[in-house]
């Protein structure tokens, strides 16, 4: 399973975390069919590619 963040002010870069933030919450489903997550502390969106 791969985690991509995605933060929201800096949009084209993408980069791989090793763990969602605590405050994650599941959000919708991408265009792949993987799941995407935002935290709120973090400002980001997180894919997690399985």
């Amino acid at each position: 399973m791969i985690i991509k963040c995605i933060p929201d002010k800096q949009p084209f870069r993408k980069y791989t975390v090793k763990n969602l933030p605590r405050d994650a919450e599941y959000r919708q489903q991408s265009v792949n069919g993987d799941a995407v997550y935002y935290s709120i502390a973090k400002q980001s969106y997180y894919e997690v590619i399985k």
